[in-house]
This record gives C-alpha cells, sequence and structure tokens, in this order.
C-alpha cells in the first residue's frame, strides 16, 4: 500500500480524455431510450469529453438534431450508412488527435468491430456503453470498459414505430406527414409519421 495515499498525497489517477461517437439507429429507438444527458454524466466522473457526436441518417427530423445539440453533442448526418461514416471519423479522430486517450461507443452493433480493433493498435482504449436489449456479448471482448446504461424514455423518443429493421424503423420513426417549412418552430415534442413504408 502506498503510504501517501492514506493521507491523500498519492499520485491522483489519471483522468481520461473522450472522444465520443453513438450510433443513433441503433441506440436512439423506441426500445433502445438512452438518456445522452447520462452517457456525458458517466463520463465525466472519468475524465473530460474531447468531442461528442451522434451520428444520424439524412431521414432524422429537424427536431430531433436541434435535441441532439442542445444536450452538447455533434450531429451527424449521412447520406450512406451510419456505421460506415461513424467508424471512418472514430478511427480518424484517435489516429490524429493525440490528446485523446479512450474512444466511446454508444451502440450494440458488432460492425464497429474492425474499427475497434483498430483503435486499441493506436494505443487507445475503447470504452462501450449500451444497453442490455439487442447487446451483442462479442462487444464485451473489445472493451477495456463496459457500461450498460439505464433505459430511460424522453420525450423526443416516446412516438411508436414499426419497421422491418433498425434502418427502417429509425427512418419511419423520423420522417413527417407534412415536410417542414424553414420558418416553422421546432419542437422536441412534435410527432413523427409512423405510416409512411420507406
Amino acid at each position: 500500500m502506498d503510504i501517501l495515499n492514506i493521507f491523500g498525497k498519492g499520485k491522483e489517477t489519471k483522468k481520461e480524455v473522450f472522444a465520443v461517437f453513438v450510433d443513433a439507429p441503433n441506440m436512439i429507438r423506441k426500445d433502445a431510450k438512452i438518456d445522452l444527458a447520462e452517457v456525458k454524466g458517466i463520463l465525466a466522473k472519468e475524465g473530460t469529453i474531447h468531442t461528442a457526436s451522434v451520428y444520424v441518417d439524412q431521414y432524422a427530423s429537424r427536431s430531433l438534431i436541434e435535441a441532439i445539440i442542445n444536450q452538447g453533442y455533434k450531429a451527424i448526418v449521412t447520406s450512406g450508412d451510419v456505421d460506415v461514416a461513424m467508424a471512418v471519423d472514430s478511427v480518424y479522430y484517435a489516429a490524429t488527435q493525440k490528446e485523446v486517450t479512450a474512444v466511446v461507443f454508444v451502440t450494440r452493433d458488432t460492425d464497429f468491430v474492425p474499427a475497434i480493433t483498430r483503435i486499441k493498435e493506436l494505443g487507445k482504449k475503447i470504452y462501450i456503453l449500451s444497453i442490455n436489449f439487442g447487446f451483442s456479448s462479442a462487444l464485451s471482448h473489445y472493451a477495456d470498459k463496459l457500461v450498460m446504461l439505464p433505459e430511460k424514455p424522453q420525450q423526443i423518443y416516446n412516438q411508436g414505430f414499426h419497421g422491418q429493421n433498425p434502418h427502417q424503423r429509425f427512418k419511419m420513426f423520423h420522417r413527417r406527414v407534412n415536410r417542414e417549412n424553414d420558418n416553422t418552430k421546432v419542437n422536441p415534442d412534435d410527432e413523427h409519421d409512423t405510416k409512411k413504408t420507406l
């Protein structure tokens, strides 16, 4: 035992510097009601957040994007596969931002395993934040730290929706019956079109 630690004068635990990447199609859904504020709260106990981004597809509503931004995240809208964009960005960020010590994936998806493997080769720690429902246990083998988030319903995620797969459900959840005008006030509680088939 370090005697100095008894008197509170020992070495302080090194704080992590996090880069956070949130897989919205997998984590911001009716069956995955994560609290984005809680994600930041958990990480704040262990370090500082260098960047935090939520990846959505082109069907994400303006109200969802505004809600993401209001919680202090960057909203990254992709026209193609969200997984590919997020994987590429996470590896690039880990390789170019030397001050970042840990990369955080908020996901349930094993599609990120190649990116995670590369990031670990760069000497960065991997944190995985997920939920129990639908979680792929294979992800736990790659995590330096795994945190299971509590599932909490939130206003911006509280409309029901149905689809054939996660990405279809995500699109249907955020598509509206009528287009929003540029001057329309965005309300996180706006209802989303759940009937139109994509």
